[in-house]
């Protein structure tokens, strides 16, 4: 509980305000997984759930991160790290969902994908707007995509936390669904293109630092 003192014209006067809040939600409510990506060696551990990632060519750990130690991707050794079932991470058209991560990018310009679960989802960056792709299962193709309205400048070498939020369930084929972008913590204006089709719920892998539909892979660093 707090209380507020604020002048008022004259200030000799003073009005009291009492106000009080509580949270008694846990604060990792909802939360699928969490990597640190602090490891030096073995597998990428999840902190809240059972979903530790496997390294895949070499994948390089214990890098400088944002927070204490990362993970470095090199796209042209192909480098990612994976759950084999990515059951967890099933999302569709009647989800809500927040995805969130610290990356770093070493190259400007090319589709770089920095989550991605089989041919469900990914999020990305894709010629410098952040995108959001969910993909129809039935034929493999993308069914819509949410990005960014305005071009993104990531500047090489630069730290930046990108989330991605959806709300979805409002109707069958994304019309009235949207994705609200955020960079370094302010949001960032979106649109969306909706390409057909249905969304259907794979298990498949799940993977971090490259797409598993387009072998299309993040080059640069990628922590919490």
């Amino acid at each position: 509980r707090d209380l507020h003192s604020f002048p008022t014209r004259r200030s000799s006067d003073l009005v009291k305000i009492t106000e009080w809040a509580s949270w008694t939600a846990d604060l990792n409510a909802g939360l699928v997984s969490y990597y640190t990506l602090n490891e030096t060696s073995g597998n990428a551990l999840d902190s809240v759930g059972s979903n530790d990632l496997v390294l895949y060519n070499g994948t390089t750990q214990g890098a400088i991160g944002r927070i204490n130690n990362s993970y470095n991707f090199s796209s042209d050794n192909e480098n990612f790290i994976e759950k084999a079932d990515g059951s967890a991470f099933v999302f569709d058209d009647n989800s809500n969902f927040t995805l969130s991560v610290w990356a770093k990018t070493n190259s400007v310009g090319n589709f770089q994908i920095l989550l991605n679960k089989d041919y469900n989802w990914y999020f990305g960056v894709y010629a410098q707007k952040l995108r959001l792709n969910f993909i129809d299962s039935g034929t493999n193709a993308y069914h819509d995509s949410f990005q960014t309205s305005d071009t993104v400048i990531l500047s090489t070498n630069t730290w930046y936390h990108l989330v991605v939020t959806f709300i979805g369930g409002k109707d069958a084929d994304f019309t009235h669904d949207s994705a609200q972008f955020y960079i370094n913590g302010s949001p960032v204006a979106s649109v969306v293109t909706d390409q057909g089709g249905y969304i259907t719920d794979t298990a498949g892998v799940f993977d971090m630092g490259r797409s598993y539909v387009d072998g299309l892979y993040w080059n640069g660093t990628i922590d919490e």
